[in-house]
């Protein structure tokens, strides 16, 4: 389970950085508590769970991992698909990063919503003291 846990967070990892860059380049700036809660909870948050793994800490790690996804799936989901905003993938250009960016969105959706579900079987399982 640590290994599938340790996968999810670091393919999420990379693509929210690839999406990260995206932003950068059509450009799409994101507000200040925006940028805090991309650093915050959708970049260090499941580092730092997938890392309390590693320690005695372990179950809660697997919680941070699920709620910091889950946050960060809700925040994608919110901003990407649901509110029209600047953020939204209908309002990025088709061309050039634009296509990066609508692409990485979709990406980041979905492993969010794997590391979701894979650190809250590994809270549940290590709540309950299996290996």
């Amino acid at each position: 389970m640590k290994r599938i846990l340790l996968a999810a967070v670091a393919v999420h990892f990379f693509i929210a950085g690839w999406h990260g860059l995206t932003h950068e380049m059509v450009p799409v700036p994101l507000s200040g508590p925006q940028t805090a809660f991309v650093a915050l909870v959708i970049v260090l948050a499941p580092l730092v769970g997938a890392g309390m793994t590693f320690s005695r800490f372990k179950v809660q790690g697997a919680a941070l991992v699920f709620v910091s996804m889950l946050a960060s799936f809700l925040f994608g989901l919110v901003y990407h698909f649901l509110f029209h905003s600047p953020d939204h993938i209908s309002a990025v250009p088709a061309g050039g990063w634009g296509m990066a960016f609508v692409t990485s969105a979709i990406l980041v959706c979905i492993s969010e919503a794997v590391g979701t579900v894979v650190g809250a079987m590994a809270w549940r399982r290590w709540s309950r003291g299996l290996a």
